[in-house]
């Protein structure tokens, strides 16, 4: 399957133009303009839209069953909530993120509420070894967790498809440390839990941009082992190379330095969200140095290292 890739860039007063006639339009009972216009929005956002999508929920994406299906929803929860939106308060993509995200949670609450239920032992087991391989550096694939967990390969796909979609938003990541222990929670912990995760990233979505919860992301969910351990956070040099392989975005350390910097500010002036989770602060402090010594794997980062350098023009 192929996934799209975001949009660099949105002009925010063009697209707030093409909205504002689109709601002309629809007042006016033009339908014809009103169809020209949400084509245009249509095409100025679908590459974003089908890159939340492609990148939080590629499991049920790559179901033909709901393929189809979960696309449209979102693009009916987004033509159905685009009056809303104002060109001088928010750019396109911070107010359509948290509607494709509900958008989603409807649909898999009318989908997958059955399955869920029919699957809990399951989902039990597979998350526990999930948990487990992160621990000691192993990829979590399906058939080394139905080795583990002695389930059938195709329930044990049935259960990952589960988990993937059971927490909605991007930044909800941030709670997988939380799951570790391996300890059910009560249907009350569980819904304390969630309303958590929507205040958590509203919080976000509002004070950070962008940039700062892309980052926030990936430092708070390292790939990289020590001693074969799972690290509790990513270092700088884990954050520019994974930004570079996964977003696309050319970044230094430097620059990440100063942007979790700029996160510690932020998530300081935010006394609820460090209620909810004051161990991000002491994450985005702790040492994301690294030695600077050469080592095998690091290849991709000297060769951003000399594109740098090469980039570089002394003065004469």
């Amino acid at each position: 399957m192929k996934k799209f890739e975001k949009n660099q860039k949105y002009d925010t007063q063009l697209i707030g133009k093409i909205v504002e006639t689109y709601k002309f339009a629809k007042k006016q009972g033009d339908h014809v303009l009103m169809q020209r216009q949400a084509n245009l929005i249509y095409e100025f956002t679908k590459k974003y839209v089908l890159n939340v999508l492609w990148e939080n929920y590629q499991n049920i994406l790559r179901n033909p069953q709901h393929h189809d299906d979960l696309i449209q929803s979102v693009w009916l929860k987004i033509f159905k909530e685009i009056e809303n939106y104002d060109a001088s308060k928010a750019s396109i993509t911070v107010f359509l993120l948290p509607w494709i995200r509900h958008a989603v949670t409807d649909y898999c609450s009318e989908h997958f509420q059955k399955t869920t239920v029919y699957y809990a032992n399951g989902i039990q087991k597979v998350q526990g070894c999930i948990n487990w391989c992160r621990l000691q550096g192993i990829e979590p694939k399906i058939s080394t967790i139905s080795d583990l967990s002695g389930i059938s390969e195709a329930t044990v796909n049935a259960c990952m498809d589960i988990l993937r979609h059971k927490n909605t938003a991007a930044v909800d990541s941030i709670y997988e440390s939380e799951i570790l222990d391996n300890k059910s929670k009560t249907p009350e912990e569980q819904a304390i839990c969630n309303e958590n995760t929507r205040t958590l990233n509203e919080m976000l979505e509002k004070n950070l941009s962008d940039f700062e919860i892309q980052v926030l992301r990936i430092l708070v969910n390292p790939h990289a082992t020590k001693n074969g351990v799972a690290k509790k956070n990513a270092s700088y040099r884990e954050i520019v190379l994974r930004l570079k392989r996964e977003e696309g975005i050319t970044a230094t350390i430097a620059s990440i330095k100063n942007t979790v910097s700029d996160i510690v500010i932020k998530l300081k002036d935010c006394p609820e969200l460090v209620r909810i989770r004051p161990d991000l602060i002491r994450m985005c402090k702790n040492d994301l140095e690294e030695p600077m010594f050469s080592i095998v794997d690091d290849k991709e980062f000297i060769d951003l290292q000399l594109q740098e350098l090469g980039a570089f023009q002394p003065d004469s």
